[in-house]
């Protein structure tokens, strides 16, 4: 299996460059749940070493708000053994 490849470093956008909230949502702890998804090594090797421990970084304060304010977390996994037809490349 090749897995992914190496991916261009690029900026992750910040809260200024998020859409105006016309319908004024905002999180109900209470009927909320974090989805964490892809979030494994396969997924995240192929970024670059900054860019990586950004995105981790922002993962782990996500939820450890999510912990704080007792909103539940569920998170996706794949096998490891998966072949390629079988993560659907």
């Amino acid at each position: 299996m090749t897995g992914i490849p190496s991916i261009v470093p690029y900026v992750l956008p910040t809260s200024r460059d998020l859409p105006v909230n016309l319908a004024q949502w905002s999180i109900d702890p209470e009927r909320a749940v974090l989805l964490v998804h892809d979030m494994q090594r396969y997924f995240l090797r192929p970024l670059p070493d900054a860019l990586r421990e950004q995105v981790v970084s922002n993962a782990a304060r996500i939820r450890q708000w999510a912990a704080d304010n007792g909103v539940p977390v569920a998170y996706t996994a794949q096998p490891g053994s998966m072949n390629e037809e079988q993560r659907g490349s």
